[in-house]
């Protein structure tokens, strides 16, 4: 009797603790903020509520998750390449309450069920009272920590828009014991495969860990038969359950733009910063924990965790999405190592008492900034004082998507609004589309976008470390502009405005507070017949080749056709083709009026033209779910748009639904849903005695395989780490000074075959040449500088570049050409050093019209 009223106490006080927890996250987020109607703000959050509007209103209703927009990014499949769980659980929501309301929830969903996630997964792993409780309270230091607002699952990152990550990181926690008792017990297939289903609709990352997490059951000497078909089924149903989203996920990576930067750690604090101190102290006393299966489970977590941070890189992820996880673990460490050091005192129950009041009083303590962030957030854009002028710019832009597109200038001063990427809503409030978004990797036309900011705004973001990006200059920005069919742009910085008032081709619209508007005059379309037959690029990287054309507007206007998807009879269609950018060939096409009319909407484009069978642009994203009716086919056109042929005057394109990999998609889950049922109804048998008998060999081949896996992804993110361009940089210029030539040129080497575009790519063009020239290799020299301005045609290198080439030509006697560089020297950059070196060398020489 005694003993079921210790059980019920410890459960009683499990539950009043577990209620107290969830109480102090509810004071830090007040329900009058989450309840009201206002449109969420704050970093990356509010970007994403036009996903969910449009999940809603336009996807659902037609029984789709995922579809095109014309939203952003010259167009991109929404929800095709981020993750639709925490969007469909809000639009469930909005059935009962209002849709701002919903989101709201659904952003703060994650970090409420991280506490209660932790401790059924302890419970389910079988470890007994305080461990589990300890767990979720244990969770508190790191959901408060400010020592990082980007890596996800604290407060801060989900706050900063990392929710979808959040809502994974809290799955897994419960589906680390669920995993543990079903392999254990023989149970759970059907609920673990779900919840790994869920845990990869909600984020990647997530997804990742659980699966190396769970190689820990193949350890097993004993059971590992057993186990190794239980994790192949449930692989197998959580696999065919993601389908309908994982298959076109996996199969349009093509069209995505990856961001795998490695993140550069300076110190060992910002991994473990202060507030976690006390949970890794109390985590040292967990290795001497028994049983000791629960302390080797969690230990692999924490080696998993580690090991998918090293080898990121080579899985095109962000390296820091797992930190989070080695960061918390440590918090289940310490509530095994407490209560392995409280076992033998008395009152024990009151144990998790005290250590959850000092968990209140030092998070408190260390809290400085979250009651803020919470209150900036909730508020909502209609809380902040700029609300009336943010308003008053989205009616004078209001819109639809037939309407030429909207550019802003990248500013932190729009964080009065709300936040940074205020402008990236002007979808959502004024019906507007613009360029960017948080889904920097939805797009093949991202990088593009992110350099035509880097022309319009003082303070660039330059996402992109493979991409360089340019400084700004509006008269070059023009003809991207017009490229993108923009029409409006919003300035607000001082010195933004006074570069776009000297350039000739904008005009003034309107002053509205601290931001300028201004318009590109003239006719606006997203559908243009080409000025030039376009060329084929039969060179390498299409993606390289088109940002280096974009850049350079020089050659631009003869637009590069990229061989994507060709048929053999496809290639007679382009006469003239190139593999190099030094000089593209120019054929003038018969002059072709604009077209009649076009209508556009976020899954159609339509068109009528008098001339048919000559190339017209269109400007949108290019992706293979576009069909066209009145052309043979749609092709892949610089720099990601697409290029049609009309073969009637109306020609229309339509984004559609393929076999492979859409229905393909949908008919895995709808055979994962049945697989569920036949699971459900059948009964565990035990093994064959013949498999059992085949267990060991079994055992060595599967670990031969993880091993190869492993072993050769490990190598790989090693050379990664090694290759990243900027620290190769430093070390090649570092070899320079040191006059060790050789070492330094095979660092400058390295970097132009792994990230050509890059900006040490820039610097490494430059020290290749110079390198060049001083060993008086007067020929490699000038190909080096002609590669620079090639790939870089706005290089902050160019005089000096005009400078060795006129030396290098009149070494080569070639005066002609050297003269030629000398007055482009004179012409163009007559106020530089380098024009005044000139003189000294070459005064007699400089034309007196220069």
């Amino acid at each position: 009797m005694s003993g079921h009223l210790e059980k019920a106490g410890k459960t009683a006080a499990d539950a009043v603790l577990l209620s107290a927890i969830l109480a102090y996250l509810l004071f830090q987020f007040p329900p009058r903020l989450l309840l009201s109607p206002t449109i969420t703000a704050g970093g990356d959050t509010p970007s994403h509520y036009y996903t969910l509007k449009y999940l809603k209103e336009t996807l659902l209703p037609k029984f789709q998750v995922s579809g095109w927009t014309q939203s952003h990014y010259a167009g991109f499949p929404i929800l095709q390449n981020y993750f639709p769980l925490p969007f469909l659980i809000m639009a469930a929501l909005s059935c009962a309450v209002p849709m701002a309301v919903a989101f709201k929830i659904g952003t703060v969903l994650g970090i409420f069920l991280l506490p209660v996630a932790i401790y059924i997964g302890l419970r389910c792993m079988r470890l007994e009272f305080p461990v589990p409780i300890l767990g979720a309270v244990f969770a508190l230091p790191f959901l408060f920590m400010e020592a990082n607002s980007m890596w996800g699952g604290n407060i801060p990152s989900t706050l900063a828009g990392e929710f979808s990550y959040s809502l994974g990181f809290a799955l897994t926690m419960a589906w680390m014991g669920t995993l543990y008792h079903g392999v254990t017990s023989r149970r759970l297939l059907v609920f673990n495969a779900v919840l790994l289903a869920l845990i990869g609709l909600s984020h990647g990352c997530t997804l990742l860990f659980a699966g190396t997490l769970s190689l820990f059951f193949l350890w097993d000497r004993r059971y590992f038969m057993a186990n190794f078909i239980y994790l192949a089924k449930m692989y197998v149903l959580s696999f065919l359950l993601m389908g309908f989203w994982l298959i076109p996920f996996l199969k349009n990576q093509p069209w995505t733009t990856p961001y795998n930067d490695i993140w550069i750690i300076h110190s060992w604090k910002e991994i473990f910063p202060y507030m976690l101190f006390p949970g890794i102290v109390l985590a040292v006393p967990a290795l001497f924990w028994k049983p000791r299966r629960p302390l080797y489970y969690l230990l692999t977590g924490e080696i998993s965790a580690w090991y998918l941070y090293f080898v990121a890189p080579r899985l095109a992820v962000a390296d820091i999405r797992f930190l989070p996880f080695a960061q918390l673990l440590f918090g289940h460490m310490a509530a095994l190592g407490t209560a392995r050091l409280t076992r033998s005192l008395k009152g024990r129950i009151l144990i998790p008492v005290i250590i959850l009041a000092s968990a209140f009083w030092w998070v408190g303590h260390n809290n400085k900034n979250t009651g803020n962030w919470v209150h900036w957030n909730y508020s909502g854009f209609e809380g902040k004082r700029t609300w009336p002028l943010y308003s008053q710019i989205n009616d004078l832009l209001r819109g639809s998507v037939q309407d030429p597109r909207v550019l802003f200038e990248h500013s932190e001063q729009d964080n009065a609004f709300g936040t940074p990427r205020a402008w990236e809503s002007l979808p959502l409030f004024a019906g507007r589309s613009t360029l960017e978004h948080a889904y920097m990797q939805a797009s093949p036309s991202s990088p593009f976008v992110f350099y035509l900011q880097s022309e319009t705004s003082r303070d660039a973001s330059c996402p992109f470390q493979e991409y360089a990006c340019a400084s700004m200059n509006f008269a070059d920005a023009e003809k991207h502009l017009r490229m993108f069919n923009v029409r409006e742009i919003i300035v607000t910085s001082d010195e933004a405005k006074r570069l776009i008032k000297k350039a000739a081709d904008y005009h003034f619209r309107a002053a509205m507070g601290s931001r300028d508007i201004y318009e590109l005059p003239g006719a606006h379309h997203y559908v243009e017949p080409l000025q030039f037959e376009p060329v084929l690029w039969t060179g390498g990287n299409w993606k390289w080749a088109a940002y280096t054309w974009f850049r350079n507007n020089r050659m631009n206007d003869v637009f590069l056709v990229f061989p994507v998807r060709f048929r053999r009879e496809d290639y007679q269609q382009f006469p003239l083709q190139t593999d190099t950018l030094v000089s593209l060939p120019r054929r003038p096409l018969p002059s072709a009026p604009p077209v009649l009319w076009e209508r556009v909407s976020d899954n159609e484009i339509s068109f009528a033209v008098q001339k048919l069978h000559q190339p017209y642009l269109v400007k949108f994203s290019f992706h293979p779910n576009w069909k066209v009716e009145g052309a043979e086919k749609i092709y892949l056109v610089s720099p990601s748009f697409m290029l049609v042929y009309p073969a009637q005057n109306t020609v229309r394109l339509t984004w559609a639904r393929s076999f492979l990999p859409d229905y393909l998609g949908l008919i895995l889950s709808a055979a994962g849903l049945v697989l569920i049922f036949i699971l459900w109804k059948s009964k565990e048998r035990p093994l064959p005695r013949r498999l059992l008998s085949q267990a060991h060999l079994c055992r060595v081949i599967c670990w031969l395989v993880l091993g190869s896996v492993g072993g050769t992804l490990s190598f790989s993110a090693y050379r990664a780490h090694q290759e990243v361009p900027y620290p190769l940089l430093v070390k090649g210029v570092r070899y320079k000074d040191q006059k060790k030539w050789d070492k330094a040129r095979q660092c400058f080497e390295k970097i132009l075959s792994i990230s050509p575009v890059s900006g040490p790519a820039e610097h490494a063009y430059y020290y290749l040449a110079i390198g060049d020239y001083l060993d008086k290799n007067w020929e490699p020299c000038i190909d080096r500088f002609n590669q620079l301005i090639q790939r870089f045609p706005e290089t902050r290198y160019l005089p000096e570049a005009y400078f060795h080439r006129a030396i290098c030509y009149e070494n080569l006697g070639q005066k002609r050409l050297s003269e030629t560089e000398i007055q482009k020297l004179m012409t163009e950059f007559p106020r530089t050093p380098w024009a005044a070196y000139a003189v000294q060398r070459w005064g007699a020489r400089i034309r007196p019209s220069a």
